[in-house]
C-alpha cells in the first residue's frame, strides 16, 4: 500500500521506522516514504532475506541482532521493491475480488482475525466499510493508531488473543477475513467453526493447504509440523505450527457451517510464482 500520496509527516514516517524496528510493522506491504517500505514479499517470491528497506536506523535499534535480522540487503532493494508490490498487488485482487461477489462495502461490518499491522482492515475502511475491526495476539495498537492518522480512517483494534475456541469479547460482523492465519492454529477446525460463528453474512479464507504437485487435494487430512516455531509459550496441543489443511477439508468446512456458496480466490497476479499461488488456497464463503 503506497501511503505516500497521503502525504505522512517526518514524524509520522519516524514513528514507522520505529515500529518496523519493533516488528510491529513489517509483515505486510506499506511504503511510507521513498527510503521506509515495509513487507514480507521478498521473503515470500524469492526467498530473500529481510522485511524492511530504511534510509537509517534510529539510534536505539542500531545494536540489536533482531533489527539487523529484518534489514533488506541494499544490493537487493530494488528487487525488494518488486517483490512487495507483488504482495500488494495480490491483496489488492483479494479486496477486488470480494467486493465484487458481496457489493459495496458500505453495506457492511468487517472484521479481521490475525489482522497483523492492518492492511486488509485499512483498505476496508477507505473503501467505505460501515465499521471495521482487527484482531491479533500482538499489540498492533500503535500501528493502527498511526495508519488510521495517516489515511483518515476509524478502524478499531483488539489485542486480544484466539483461545480455547474463541476471542473472547469478539462480536458478530457481517464479513470475516483471515489471511495466513489458520496455518498457525493448532485447533485449525474449531478455529474455522469460530469465525463461522461470528460471519453473519460472509467469511474470507486464505491459506497455504496440502495443495501441490505431490498431494491428492481431495483427500480430508490435515498435517502438522513440529510445535513451536513462532510461538515459544503455547502449550500441547496448542504449540503446532505450522499446520496445513486440504482444500477439500477446507471447503466441505466452509459448507458444513452453512455457507451455500463458496466462491474460490484464483486471480494470480501474471509476476507471481505459480507453486506459490497453487499451495496456497482462497475461498469466500457466503451464506443465504
Amino acid at each position: 500500500m503506497d501511503l505516500r500520496p497521503f502525504n505522512p509527516s517526518q514524524e509520522q514516517i519516524e514513528r514507522a521506522r520505529d515500529l518496523a524496528c519493533r516488528s510491529l510493522l513489517c509483515y505486510q506491504p506499506f511504503e511510507f516514504s521513498d527510503d521506509l517500505v515495509v513487507g514480507m514479499g521478498h521473503q515470500m517470491m524469492t526467498k530473500g532475506r529481510g522485511m524492511v528497506h530504511t534510509g537509517h536506523i534510529p539510534d536505539a535499534y542500531k545494536d540489536q541482532p533482531g533489527v539487523k535480522g529484518v534489514l533488506v540487503d541494499p544490493e537487493k532493494v530494488d528487487q525488494f521493491r518488486a517483490d512487495n508490490l507483488l504482495l500488494d498487488d495480490l491483496y489488492q485482487r483479494m479486496v477486488n475480488f470480494i467486493e465484487s461477489k458481496l457489493g459495496a462495502f458500505s453495506q457492511y461490518d468487517f472484521a479481521e482475525v490475525g489482522c497483523c499491522s492492518g492492511y486488509f482492515p485499512i483498505q476496508m475502511a477507505m473503501r467505505g466499510a460501515r465499521s471495521v475491526t482487527g484482531y491479533d495476539r500482538i499489540d498492533y495498537s500503535p500501528t493502527f493508531k498511526l495508519l488510521n492518522e495517516i489515511v483518515g480512517t476509524d478502524v478499531q483494534f483488539f489485542n486480544k488473543a484466539y483461545r480455547n475456541g474463541t476471542i473472547e469479547g469478539a462480536e458478530p460482523v457481517d464479513v470475516v477475513m483471515s489471511v495466513a492465519v489458520i496455518l498457525h492454529i493448532s485447533d485449525i477446525l474449531q478455529h474455522l467453526a469460530f469465525l463461522g460463528s461470528i460471519a453473519k453474512k460472509a467469511m474470507f479464507v486464505w491459506t497455504n493447504t496440502m495443495a501441490g504437485d505431490n498431494e491428492d487435494e481431495e483427500n480430508l487430512l490435515i498435517r502438522y509440523n513440529q510445535p513451536n516455531r513462532y510461538y515459544k509459550d503455547d502449550k500441547f496441543p496448542y504449540g503446532f505450527d505450522c499446520v496445513f489443511i486440504s482444500p477439500a477439508l477446507l471447503r466441505l468446512s466452509l459448507t458444513e457451517m452453512g455457507f451455500t456458496e463458496i466462491h474460490e480466490f484464483t486471480d494470480r497476479p501474471e509476476a507471481m510464482d505459480k507453486t506459490l499461488f497453487r499451495q496456497h488456497r482462497g475461498y469466500l464463503a457466503i451464506r443465504p
